[in-house]
């Protein structure tokens, strides 16, 4: 995760705001699904099964790194069209 996102959850949890980082995570999601139906979508049908299959089999080789960068391609390619 780019720092600048880590640090900007820590702020939102030293705020009281939220109780802890997967809170501000939970409620960011929840706004872009009232938003945009196409995240709504992802979010079922490809991050809702990653997570399942995370829990069930462990998560292998999965980095901060590979997860947020296949978030930031995917925003920045859907933001150009």
């Amino acid at each position: 995760m780019p720092q600048h996102l880590a640090e900007d959850i820590d702020r939102q949890v030293a705020s009281g705001d939220f109780t802890d980082p997967s809170d501000v995570i939970a409620h960011a999601l929840e706004h872009a699904v009232r938003i945009d139906p196409v995240i709504e979508h992802w979010l079922r049908t490809e991050v809702l099964p990653t997570i399942e299959r995370i829990e069930r089999d462990g998560p292998a080789n999965l980095t901060s790194e590979l997860v947020f960068g296949g978030l930031r391609e995917r925003y920045l390619a859907r933001d150009a069209s």
